[in-house]
């Protein structure tokens, strides 16, 4: 039997994770709800213990940071990661572990059809065809989706060599498991608009920033430098 946990780093997410862990609750899959508070200024941290969800502090600052700190507390034999911001939905996770079930140990989520904003849905997809090509990756559409199903195993393999802290943070995993895992599946997820405004894509010019600083991984990566 699988041994199963759920990531869910937070920064000031005291209006949506309570209700949040709750639903994951229910679905009585879990071993662990492993809750990372990443600096909050708000009631996140009252709103993980209440709900009586694994309550770890991560005082480096940075989405990449904060997830890095909760898989590396992981012990499970396979771990989700997700935002809890109230934007994915937790019936999807079925269809993450049916995709298990037939042999995918690595399950990305997409919500590229979804995204309302132009410049972050075609820039998602950019990314994500420029990594399939230049890592012989699998077929992926959406680089920047946080839901994602990971064997702990193979993440394992290179969580040492993992260097940035920030949202880059993503497009670095996204990469090693390629490099790590050929069998990739990417699925559909649902999507909506997240309670709060985002500190990485709230605008077009920060979202500008962080396009940037992806892309500088990338090359990086190809390169071999890192």
């Amino acid at each position: 039997m699988k041994s199963l946990s759920i990531v869910l780093p937070a920064f000031n997410e005291d209006r949506a994770i309570g209700n949040f862990i709750k639903e994951l609750k229910l679905l009585n899959k879990f071993e662990e709800i492993i809750c990372v508070d990443n600096n909050s200024k708000d009631n996140t941290k009252k709103e993980i213990i209440n709900n009586q969800a694994k309550y770890y502090l991560e005082t480096k600052q940075g989405f990449g940071a904060a997830v890095k700190k909760g898989c590396d507390m992981n012990k499970s034999d396979y771990f989700f990661i997700c935002e809890p911001d109230a934007s994915f939905n937790v019936s999807d996770i079925d269809n993450f572990l049916e995709k298990l079930n037939q042999g995918h140990e690595v399950v990305f989520g997409s919500r590229t059809k979804q995204i309302q904003k132009f410049y972050l849905r075609i820039g998602n997809l950019i990314y994500a065809k420029i990594i399939q090509i230049l890592f012989n990756g699998p077929n992926i559409t959406d680089v920047g989706c946080s839901f994602r199903l990971v064997k702990k195993e193979i993440y394992l393999s290179f969580c040492d060599d993992l260097k940035f802290l920030g949202p880059e943070f993503q497009v670095e995993l996204t990469i090693n498991l390629i490099k790590k895992y050929k069998n990739i599946i990417e699925i559909p997820v649902n999507y909506k608009q997240r309670v709060g405004s985002s500190n990485y894509t709230g605008s077009f010019f920060s979202s500008l920033k962080v396009a940037l600083s992806m892309l500088k991984v990338i090359f990086l990566k190809f390169l071999k430098i890192i």
